[in-house]
Order: C-alpha cells, then sequence, then structure tokens
C-alpha cells in the first residue's frame, strides 16, 4: 500500500512540477515581451522626437530605413499590411494593439503604428547579442531553475516520506500486534498511545480482543471444569453401582454392566473434552510440542496393533526407514484417531500406507464403508459433528476423536484432506514435510 502511495505521490509531484513550469513560462514570456514593448515605446519616442533633428541618432534610421542600435536592430515600413515581418516568425501576442512575434532562433519582434502616419516601427532583438547557442547547461538561468526545482523536491520529499514512513512503521507494528493475536496469543495488546488514524484503530481492536479473550477464557474454563467435576459424582455412581451389584440377583448382573458401560462412555467424553480443549488453546503448555526423531516405519505398525480390530482387515503399505523430527505425542494422536475411526465406519477392510515423496510424505488411511459426502468433509473435523445415519452415535464415539486430530495436525505443523477411497470409502490423506535433515 505504502509503495503505491510513494509512487502516486511522485508521480503528482512530478506532474504538479511540469504544470507549474508550463504556467510559468507564459507568465514568463508575457512579462518578458511586456518588457521588451517597454523598450520598444521608448525607442519610439526617441525617434519621433529627434526626428529631422541635426543631432538625431536616427539618421540612419531615416535614410535606409534600417539602423542596428546597440542591441536592437529598427526598421520602418511604409504602408504595411499586417503581414509577418520576417520569415518563419510566429505571432504569440498583441498588447495594446502592438503584435507581437517570435522568430525561429527565439527572438521578439514589435511592429509599432507611427503616429500621423502611415509608416510602423519594427522593433527586433539582434541575433548578435541575444544567442542562444550557449549549452543549456553553461545558462545561468536554467542552472537556477533546475537548482531551485531539486531543492523544491527535495523538500517536498522530505516532509511527505518522514510521515509516511512513521505511518507505516506504526502500521506494521499494528499488523504484528494482530497477527499475534490472531496466531493464538490472547494477551497481546496494540498501542493506543499512536497518533489518529492508528491510536483509534488499536483502541477498536483492544477492546474487541479484550472481549474475545473473556470469552474464550470463559470457555477453556467450562470445556476443563465442568468435566473434572461431573468426575466425581461419576465414582459415587461407579461406587454405588458396585454395592449393589454385590447384593443384586445374577438376572440384574447385565443391568450393573450397561451402567459401567455408560459411566466409561462418559470417562472417555470427559477425557476427550479436556485433551480437545488443552489442543486448541493456543495458550496451552501442557500440550507445547517437544520434537524429536520418529521412526514412521516401526511407529505405524505399533498403533495398529493397540488397537483390537477383531474381524476387520488392515492392510498396510509402508515405506522403510521414514524418519521424522516431531512431536512423537502428537503423532499419537493423529495415527490413533485416524485408525480407530477407519476400523469404526469401515465394512470389512482399511489400508493404511505410508508413501515416500521427494518433498513430503504421503500417509493415506482408506477404509471401504460409506464414505463422507464432499459438502460435509469439513465438518467432520468440528466436535460432535454429526453427519449421517452412517456416521452416527451408534456407531460409538462422540465426534471428538476427528476433531483433536485436525488440533494436533495444526500443532505438527502438518495438513489433512479427505477424498473418496478406491475401496469405495474415505479415504483421510496426511501431508507430513519432509525435513531437510534429521539430527
Amino acid at each position: 500500500m505504502f509503495t503505491r502511495l510513494y509512487f502516486g505521490l511522485t508521480v503528482s509531484l512530478i506532474a504538479t512540477l511540469y504544470l507549474f513550469f508550463i504556467f510559468s513560462e507564459s507568465y514568463i514570456r508575457k512579462y518578458d515581451v511586456e518588457m521588451f514593448l517597454r523598450d520598444g515605446r521608448y525607442f519610439l519616442e526617441q525617434y519621433i522626437e529627434q526626428k529631422g533633428s541635426d543631432n538625431s541618432l536616427y539618421k540612419e534610421l531615416e535614410t535606409t530605413q534600417k539602423e542596428i542600435f546597440y542591441i536592437f536592430k529598427l526598421e520602418l515600413l511604409s504602408q504595411w499590411d499586417g503581414s509577418s515581418p520576417c520569415n518563419n516568425c510566429e505571432k504569440i501576442f498583441t498588447i495594446d494593439l502592438v503584435p507581437v512575434y517570435l522568430s525561429n532562433n527565439n527572438l521578439y519582434i514589435a511592429v509599432f503604428p507611427i503616429p500621423n502616419t502611415n509608416n510602423h516601427f519594427v522593433f527586433r532583438e539582434h541575433a548578435e547579442f541575444f544567442s542562444h547557442d550557449v549549452p543549456w547547461y553553461q545558462n545561468p538561468t536554467v542552472l537556477f531553475i533546475l537548482a531551485l526545482t531539486s531543492c523544491v523536491i527535495f523538500v517536498l520529499c522530505i516532509a511527505i516520506y518522514l510521515p509516511l514512513r512513521q505511518l507505516q512503521k506504526q502500521t506494521y507494528s499494528f499488523q504484528q500486534t494482530q497477527m499475534k493475536f490472531g496466531n493464538g496469543k490472547l494477551a497481546e495488546r496494540a498501542n493506543e498511545k499512536l497518533p489518529a488514524p492508528v491510536g483509534h484503530l488499536a483502541k477498536s481492536f483492544n477492546k474487541m480482543a479484550n472481549e474475545i479473550e473473556s470469552r474464550v477464557i470463559q470457555s477453556q474454563i467450562f470445556a476443563q471444569a465442568i468435566p473434572h467435576e461431573v468426575r466425581t459424582p461419576l465414582s459415587r455412581i461407579q461406587l454405588v453401582n458396585d454395592l449393589l451389584r454385590m447384593k443384586s440377583q445374577p438376572t440384574e448382573a447385565a443391568l450393573h454392566d450397561d451402567i459401567d458401560l455408560y459411566i466409561e462412555d462418559i470417562n472417555n467424553l470427559t477425557t476427550s473434552i479436556i485433551m480437545l480443549s488443552k489442543l486448541t488453546s493456543m495458550e496451552s503448555s501442557f500440550y507445547e510440542t517437544h520434537r524429536s526423531n520418529l521412526n514412521l516405519t516401526t511407529f505405524i505398525p505399533s498403533r495398529i496393533s493397540a488397537h483390537p480390530h477383531k474381524k476387520i482387515n488392515i492392510v498396510t503399505q509402508i515405506a522403510e526407514n521414514i524418519v521424522v523430527r516431531c512431536d512423537s505425542t502428537m503423532a499419537r494422536l493423529v495415527v490413533d484417531n485416524l485408525i480407530k475411526n477407519a476400523i469404526k465406519y469401515t465394512h470389512s477392510s482399511v489400508k493404511i500406507s505410508l508413501i515416500d515423496h521427494d518433498t513430503y510424505l504421503e500417509l493415506s488411511v482408506e477404509d471401504d464403508g460409506s464414505g463422507i459426502h464432499e459438502s460435509k468433509r469439513k465438518e467432520v473435523f468440528m466436535p460432535f459433528a454429526r453427519l449421517d445415519k452412517s456416521r452416527n452415535s451408534k456407531t460409538g464415539g462422540f465426534g471428538l476423536g476427528l476433531a483433536i486430530t485436525h488440533a494436533a495436525l495444526t500443532r505438527l505443523e502438518w495438513a489433512i484432506d479427505i477424498t473418496h477411497s478406491n475401496m469405495n470409502g474415505a479415504n483421510f490423506t496426511v501431508i507430513i514435510p519432509k525435513p531437510s535433515n534429521i539430527d
């Protein structure tokens, strides 16, 4: 923005100076012509006054009709028809009924009527004295104008540049604060002591930031406090259920088992909520990333074996000796949740592949389930997402697994995409940037 502003101001300044020279040239020329006509009238008056006198300075003019008088050339014309008094002359002004011409060598020529006669007095500059053959860089007038113009441009540039540069620094500082706030540093605030308009923007931003921070903190408190508070009554319910189990009839055992499952579901839900809350909080130090070398070739099969899949057939295609530098906890959250998701929604088979490309690794988890419609693929990463009949709470889970996966991917700076699988189900593809070197 500031580059365009600087460019626009520079163009405007040049255009202003150009127009100034055009109009000033016309004004200066008219002033020079008036001075020239003043000299011409003086010579005409002197000629009329001394005409016929023995001491006249204009005897040659009366005799030959022409005379060179110092720096001017004088000439008498009889019965002048108004045509140009010289070849290639251009009429530029008519002042007080006196036409003024400009010759091709930029010399002025004026034709004055002589009172009470039909003759005209031609007054022109002598070319030998008004030569314009001097190079422009040796012309004092040109050099003065150039020096004056340079000084004006320099002063204006400094006067424009300094406040714009200051405004640019203030804007950049305000932008950096916004970026930090947007990246999760909710305590960041802009400097309100800056002059307008940045100062006004900073005050509005800080007011908005205070409101956002307050709401986010409240949400995090609820998200983390409520699950903890729920666990206490759950423990009591579990205890009461165990006591009742001891006194109940064998036919009631199934009911107590159901209660245990419900308690376990709620415990899993509270654990997932706490984990998601901490993962999505950029201020969280609990889930601060600690990078280390991780061998994905052995890591992925170990995570597959950690999840019972009973009759589900899991096929793997994993490249050898693939080592990445990442946070192993975050990587486990990504791989575990993708595997559990595939096992949960597949019909019979899951395919897990790790492909080594030139600049990145591609981890794919495919299933042969019902798949995910293209319009719903962004929603699956939202907490408690419920898409369709094939993916609902009846299949198990609460819709937090993929939300946790997405949060962990964000911290790892990995990317994920959902496409249609060749197995007619869903295909979750994780793009892992390949490090330049592994320490």
